[in-house]
C-alpha cells in the first residue's frame, strides 16, 4: 500500500490550522528527500486517515457554508497527499 505525501509547507499548514490533525499525522510522519510521508499498511489505515480528512474539511465551512478558505486549502492538500505519487 502506497503512503500519503506532504510537502513541508502543506504539514506546516496543518499544524498551525489544524493541530488536532497534525497531532493525529505525527507519530507516523516519516521524512524522505524533502517530503514527508505518511505510510499505510491497509485500507482500514486509508479509510481511517482519509474520514478524518474529510471530518475537518467538513468542519470548515463559512457562514454561507460553502468551504472556507482554510477548508479549500486542506481539500488541496488532501488531494495533493493522496494522488502525489501517481501524478508526481
Amino acid at each position: 500500500m502506497r503512503s500519503l505525501v506532504f510537502s513541508n509547507k502543506d504539514f506546516q499548514f496543518i499544524k498551525e490550522k489544524y493541530s488536532d490533525l497534525y497531532n493525529i499525522l505525527l507519530p507516523k510522519i516519516l521524512h524522505e528527500n524533502g517530503k514527508l510521508f505518511y505510510p499505510m499498511y491497509s485500507n482500514q489505515d486509508y479509510d481511517y486517515v482519509f474520514d478524518i480528512f474529510g471530518d475537518y474539511i467538513g468542519d470548515s465551512l463559512d457562514s454561507k457554508g460553502e468551504l472556507s478558505s482554510d477548508g479549500l486549502n486542506l481539500e488541496r492538500i488532501w488531494d495533493y497527499a493522496d494522488g502525489a505519487e501517481e501524478w508526481h
